[in-house]
């Protein structure tokens, strides 16, 4: 389904964030267990101990991107011409007294004998100025536009090149411009509720700046998943609760404490942490086929978990979303300033009411 597909899909359900209740919390021990950036889309994911805030999502989630030059698109994991790109590890090393604050360094599967590369993790709007731009590139509709993050050296590796060589296809690592704004206009959030100004805006995410997820939902999933199996109604081989982990999800943040599987769903409004960050969740999270991709293998298996998810979690207020499931919200953060950490305590102050398709 292509973004303009869904977000009509989005526009068509009331998402006011705060037309919902006040009523108690039944949850008084929610907790991040989990703080996750992915750097490079549709590459291996960082857990960190603590994240800076920005208003388009965690400091380095989703800052860099491949671009598939032959079809001007991200290059997404989701699909079998990027499918690899999710066994390309990633670790931040940041260092305040090296140049740019330290580096991004990725690292290729043994077997694909490609060089390791790294590349600046702060570089400056002046010492980018000269780097080559890719216009007009789509991610879901959003046509965007990068910097070509060139080789670090004279005898340095070309980023490009080498994931034109791991992919099998002609494309560049870009890197978010300094002057990046793409403004989010699925939901209804009016601007004058946040404290920054132009209203809620995202990086190279598909959609939203956050997406969290409760262990609640994740254990719910791998018990039915489970069931499925031994009932015969999946072709299933793995050990499901070691295959099936959260990271298949790609949440921003885990959450433990949630009494309930997918209790999330009914979060309006939540403050995280002794400093009380406030963020909205205004709706589920639509999944694709990505979750599907083996996080370890780089294998796609054709029905866990999206066959057993489709038979449970599918959304009845959106009308011809039929090949789609949910799974975690998405979160916009109402300040951009602050830091959350792993085993900050989250208290939910806004509510709705959902409903699902069982």
């Amino acid at each position: 389904m292509d973004l303009s597909r869904k977000l009509s899909l989005l526009k068509g359900f009331p998402l006011n964030p705060f037309a919902g209740s006040t009523r108690p919390p039944p949850e008084q021990n929610i907790t991040v267990s989990r703080l996750i950036v992915y750097p490079i889309k549709s590459c291996g994911g960082v857990d960190l101990d603590k994240a800076s805030i920005t208003r388009e999502g965690f400091e380095f989630d989703r800052n860099w991107m491949i671009v598939d030059l032959e079809k001007n698109k991200q290059l997404s994991a989701r699909d079998s011409r990027g499918i690899k790109l999710i066994l390309v590890k990633v670790a931040i090393k940041e260092d305040p007294n090296a140049p740019h604050g330290g580096t991004l360094d990725v690292a290729f599967p043994a077997d694909s004998n490609l060089p390791s590369l790294s590349i600046p993790l702060r570089p400056s709007e002046t010492e980018t100025k000269d780097w080559e731009v890719v216009e007009g590139f789509d991610i879901f509709g959003s046509v965007l536009h990068g910097l070509v993050v060139p080789p670090q050296g004279p005898n340095a590796p070309d980023p490009s090149a080498i994931f034109s060589a791991y992919t099998h296809h002609s494309v560049k690592l870009v890197m978010r411009p300094h002057s990046h704004s793409r403004p989010i206009d699925c939901f209804d959030i009016s601007p004058s509720d946040l404290k920054y100004p132009g209203g809620p805006c995202s990086s190279f995410a598909d959609i939203s700046p956050f997406m969290l997820a409760s262990t609640a939902s994740l254990f719910d999933a791998q018990h039915r998943i489970e069931d499925a199996r031994t009932a015969g109604k999946i072709e299933w081989t793995g050990d499901v609760k070691s295959n099936v982990t959260m990271d298949r999800w790609r949440p921003n943040w885990v959450v433990e404490g949630v009494e309930t599987p997918f209790g999330e769903d009914d979060w309006l409004e939540g403050q995280v942490g002794e400093s009380e960050h406030v963020f909205i969740f205004p709706h589920r999270t639509p999944r694709c086929m990505f979750p599907n991709v083996d996080p370890v293998t780089g294998i796609r298996d054709p029905h866990v978990p999206h066959k057993v998810m489709m038979a449970y979690r599918r959304v009845d207020e959106w009308k011809g979303a039929k090949n789609k499931y949910c799974f975690g919200v998405y979160g916009i953060p109402v300040g951009t300033e602050g830091v959350i950490c792993v085993g900050d305590r989250i208290k939910i102050t806004k509510y709705r009411s959902h409903g699902v398709v069982n």
